[in-house]
């Protein structure tokens, strides 16, 4: 830990980032969900609207692992890149090396 100390504030990004989805998601779910008609006192969706809110559950929980995907793949590589790394002085910023990795070359994975 001593030679990588800002690995322990690496899941801080993706915390915020799940956090600001699941608001999203959270306002798009109660948009949609008041979107029925009101027929008889009670609230109807037909199945065009049953059909987005399946499609918005199940793209809010892609994204959501998508993201936990990203985090753990450029964890993996920093600490790979340490392991592998024969003179630790030489070492230069290994987490920002490992996201950098991971957008240029592991997304596709993480999808």
């Amino acid at each position: 830990m001593k030679a990588m100390p800002h690995l322990i504030m690496t899941p801080i990004t993706p915390t915020i980032a799940v956090g600001m989805f699941g608001m999203y998601g959270i306002f798009i779910a109660a948009m949609l969900a008041s979107s029925g008609t009101i027929e008889e006192g009670e609230l109807k969706w037909d199945k065009t609207l049953r059909y987005y809110i399946l499609y918005h559950f199940f793209f809010c929980v892609w994204v959501l692992f998508f993201i936990a995907a990203i985090q753990t793949i450029a964890m993996a590589g920093a600490v790979a890149s340490y392991y592998w790394t024969r003179d630790k002085d030489k070492l230069t910023s290994p987490i920002s090396k490992a996201f950098y990795r991971t957008f240029r070359y592991s997304l596709g994975s993480a999808v």
